[in-house]
């Protein structure tokens, strides 16, 4: 009988494998075929939660309607877009395009670069001999590599920016009935299931909204200060490709781990092939300055409670979801496993409490409590089996005779 358990123990744990097997290859080949449009709609219903805070924050100006809030916030959304695209986007690409233009003139200033390395290093006595490894021909052909790659696939780039504006366009335009609904259909669906099912619902809803929406507000807000900060002085230093380095900067700045240096990286390179040596000090130092503020004051404070998670399961969720969706995935895989994480504390909080109280439950049954005696309860004295104690009588129990050293009435 134990064996033919076992036998169907093994069975049953060999089919839940297949059928999760099964499970996560569909979900591959659903993903593979769907796969942009969930994106699309998962960003359009982002935005508009993250709108929906805004139209919220309006509401709480004295007179404002619902209507007229939606309204200013999707005219400051188009508004904001259409400076992205008529000005930044353009101003950016110039910039790249004359960076590109100037390239060979910032190669030939590696080797003095390298030759002032080596010098450096000769004052302590380490001898690097870099200028001597330097091969100038190499990198000319590698720029002149990735230059031709430019051009001959100027098409594709054209039509990815045009796929990722009209991508963008649609997410506003769904977002937009994401806000008119204000999340009502859902409340209106939650009040429907039963009230345990829809208690849960809730405390996902809200674990969610606090781990995944804060995390993503607080990153866009330390990102454009960063990026702010990175325009500024490369600006005010003269270098070139101030606009696109800010904003690849400012998105590097948000991968886990590796964006603080990705982020610091790419002026620095800059500020080492267009400026001088006081450039660099000055781009180093504000740049250090801003990420240091950033990270030690303002991204605690502005993140909060959001993201609790070990560091581990921080690189774990950035692998996972790099692997699943790529680029976004690398993205969003920390807050959405912050979401996790923060849901199955919850949970387990939960059932630490339920465990505590069972504990307590048994203890408190296991003490043996006897009625009173109606005796002493009728005459305020002590009767039989009893004992005086301060506020009345009360009765004791066999066991508790015996560790008094008194023997029980049938052993009398």
């Amino acid at each position: 009988m134990t064996e033919r358990s076992w036998w169907i123990r093994a069975a049953i744990v060999l089919v839940a494998c297949s059928a999760a097997v099964y499970l996560f290859m569909a979900l591959g080949r659903f993903w593979a075929f769907m796969g942009d449009l969930v994106l699309i709609l998962f960003f359009a219903w982002l935005l508009g939660s993250l709108l929906i805070l805004a139209v919220n924050a309006l509401m709480r100006v004295p007179y404002m309607r619902r209507p007229v809030a939606i309204v200013l916030v999707y005219v400051a959304l188009i508004v904001l877009v259409a400076i992205l695209v008529l000005f930044i986007i353009p101003s950016a690409v110039d910039q790249t395009v004359d960076l590109f233009d100037r390239a060979p003139e910032y190669v030939e200033r590696i080797p003095v670069w390298l030759t002032a390395v080596d010098d450096f290093a000769l004052g302590f006595g380490v001898q690097l001999d870099l200028a001597n490894r330097y091969q100038l021909g190499s990198t000319e052909n590698i720029l002149t590599t990735a230059t031709s790659w430019a051009t001959d696939n100027a098409g594709l780039i054209f039509q990815s920016v045009v796929s990722t504006l009209f991508a963008v366009g649609l997410i506003i335009a769904l977002s937009f009935y994401v806000v008119l609904d204000g999340g009502r259909r859902v409340n209106e669906a939650l009040t429907v299931l039963p009230p345990n099912v829809e208690r849960e619902v809730r405390l996902v809803t809200t674990t969610f909204n606090r781990a995944f929406h804060g995390y993503i507000r607080g990153m866009f807000f330390v990102s454009a200060i960063y990026g702010i900060g990175v325009a500024a002085v490369m600006y005010g230093t003269g270098l070139p490709a101030a606009l696109p380095s800010a904003i690849l900067a400012s998105l590097l700045l948000a991968v886990p781990f590796i964006g603080d240096w990705l982020a610091l990286g790419l002026p620095l390179l800059i500020a080492i092939a267009a400026g001088d040596f006081a450039t660099v000090v000055i781009v180093l130092g504000t740049l250090l300055f801003i990420q240091q503020v950033m990270l030690n004051l303002l991204t605690p404070r502005i993140l909060g409670q959001a993201v609790q998670m070990p560091a581990g399961l921080v690189i774990v969720s950035v692998v996972i979801g790099a692997r699943l969706i790529g680029i976004p995935g690398a993205l969003l895989g920390v807050p959405a496993g912050a979401f996790i994480y923060s849901l199955a504390v919850v949970y387990g909080n939960r059932v630490k409490s339920r465990r505590a109280a069972a504990t307590q439950a048994s203890a408190a049954e296991s003490v043996w409590t006897p009625p009173p005696d109606d005796e002493a309860s009728r005459t305020g004295r002590a009767g039989p089996g009893t004992s005086d104690a301060v506020g009345g009588a009360y009765p004791i129990s066999p066991q508790q005779r015996r560790a008094r050293g008194e023997r029980p009435p049938t052993e009398e």
